[in-house]
């Protein structure tokens, strides 16, 4: 992925200030809140569109949304095929789900609901899978469980993070983001 100038403002508050990198592995975008994190992930995903700038990939992205978004009257499996039908049941063993594939969400704990929402991606057989903050709402056990199923991953993951030991742990390349200046300072060869 090559992100070139990237500029976003709400209003006429900037966001983001000509951000620029390339990756080819996995990377973690981490920072304060309120620094742009997820907005730029929205970008690189497809979901926001920037002011001006360009994002250059091959293949298709999925995204794991911090909230999950999961529908509260479908089933896990439901879920998980609404927008690929046919999906490859190996998914809810290969994620710890198999006996929860008749659940609904409400019946689940949140790191069952995070590991829904990323088998949801996965299902569509992304090349580039975008994680927004997928540790924010687990403890410290899960935090590594959800370490250890990225870096199982065959694909390229882009998250996002406060938690800079959780970075450590996902991507060897870094952006970090200041709230204050909305600068990006690049940090292991990012």
């Amino acid at each position: 992925m090559r992100v070139s100038n990237i500029c976003k403002s709400f209003g006429g508050n900037k966001a983001l200030e000509d951000v620029s990198f390339e990756t080819s592995g996995n990377l973690a975008i981490v920072g304060e809140s309120g620094g742009g994190k997820t907005t730029l992930l929205r970008i690189l995903a497809g979901l926001e569109t920037a002011d001006s700038g360009t994002v250059e990939y091959d293949g298709k992205i999925g995204f794991v949304f911090q909230d999950f978004n999961l529908f509260p009257h479908m089933t896990v499996w439901e879920n998980i095929t609404i927008a690929a039908p046919d999906a490859d049941i190996g998914l809810l063993a290969r994620l710890g789900l198999e006996s929860k594939k008749d659940e609904y969400p409400c019946n689940l704990s949140g790191g069952q609901r995070q590991r829904v929402a990323i088998a949801r991606a996965l299902a569509l057989d992304p090349d580039i899978l975008c994680f927004d903050e997928p540790t924010s709402a687990l403890d410290p056990l899960l935090t590594d469980s959800v370490a250890e199923l990225i870096n199982s991953l065959d694909k390229i993951c882009i998250i996002v993070t406060h938690d800079m030991e959780f970075a450590d742990k996902v991507a060897k390349k870094k952006l970090i983001v200041d709230a204050r200046s909305n600068a990006i300072y690049k940090r292991k060869g990012a």
